[in-house]
């Protein structure tokens, strides 16, 4: 339904006329900010400068900055910091905006959307807004930089609303270092939407796009891949595990109905199935 009003063009409208017939003291927050931020949903932005500017300015004064620092100032003070640090602070400033991150953004993978669906997505994305109302940017970052973020939940009480999202707690416990299976997800959905750019190394080496000839065989490898996430009962960790064995093909098998075996048998041998003189671009030691 969704879909089509946004098709239609009429996705804001149809919003505001099913809230509005629920009584105020039941619209909850999310509505008013809604009201003030229509410009998401009506496809009439604001000034990407404006708006980039906005999220920059509230990361930059959550971590204790000058909120009148000249905005050359911010950006060229945030460009020399570490990648994860950095990192951080763009994920705090869309927060603190009370916006999430998107699959073609640099924190979807490592904080855990991943995980997610996209309802969910907003659920995680409004604990993480609470999380931040009770910590420092200091104590976010280090949680992040140590692979401490589910303990950093857990000591603000936020222990149980997490352990809801399956496969989260998996995820936040290596990030920034993420199994890779997640970054195929996030390389799939970005595909999708028509993002021409290549998967990362690690996909390709673990999930077989190095063996890939054209562009037909990558669409034919992502589309058996799709078909997995498509599942509702999809186990990302058991594809991943069938990946580091390097038996993706068996284990796909057994839960998808795949199209074109012979060429998928070859397409799906990965990294851990082969000598390194076999994988392109790679030399023998």
């Amino acid at each position: 339904m969704i879909q089509r009003w946004k098709k239609e063009g009429i996705l804001v409208q149809e919003i505001k006329k099913h809230f509005e017939a629920i009584p105020a003291v039941s619209q909850g927050s999310y509505y008013s900010w809604f009201l003030e931020n229509q410009w998401v949903l009506d496809d009439k932005p604001l000034d990407p400068e404006e708006s980039n500017g906005k999220f920059l300015r509230e990361g930059w004064v959550f971590t204790g900055g000058d909120p009148n620092s000249p905005m050359y100032e911010i950006k060229s003070t945030i460009e020399r910091w570490p990648k994860n640090k950095l990192i951080c602070f763009h994920m705090c400033g869309i927060m603190l905006l009370r916006f999430h991150p998107a699959p073609s953004d640099m924190m979807w993978v490592p904080f855990g959307f991943c995980t997610c669906d996209e309802n969910s997505e907003l659920e995680l994305g409004g604990i993480y807004e609470e999380l931040l109302k009770q910590c420092t940017f200091k104590e976010f970052y280090e949680a992040f930089e140590s692979s401490q973020l589910i303990k950093l939940f857990q000591a603000k009480g936020w222990g149980p609303s997490i352990a809801r999202f399956p496969y989260l707690e998996g995820v936040l416990e290596k990030s920034p270092n993420c199994p890779s299976v997640w970054e195929l997800k996030q390389y799939l959905i970005m595909d999708a939407e028509g993002h021409l750019m290549p998967p990362l190394p690690t996909v390709s080496l673990d999930y077989g796009y190095f063996n890939c000839l054209n562009r037909e065989e990558e669409e034919e490898l992502s589309a058996a891949y799709r078909a997995f996430y498509a599942k509702r009962d999809a186990d990302p960790l058991a594809l991943q595990q069938a990946a580091v064995e390097g038996n993706i093909f068996e284990y796909m098998c057994g839960v998808v109905k795949l199209k074109n075996k012979k060429t998928l048998r070859r397409l799906m041998k990965n990294r851990f199935g082969l000598n390194s003189s076999q994988i392109p671009g790679l030399n023998p030691f």
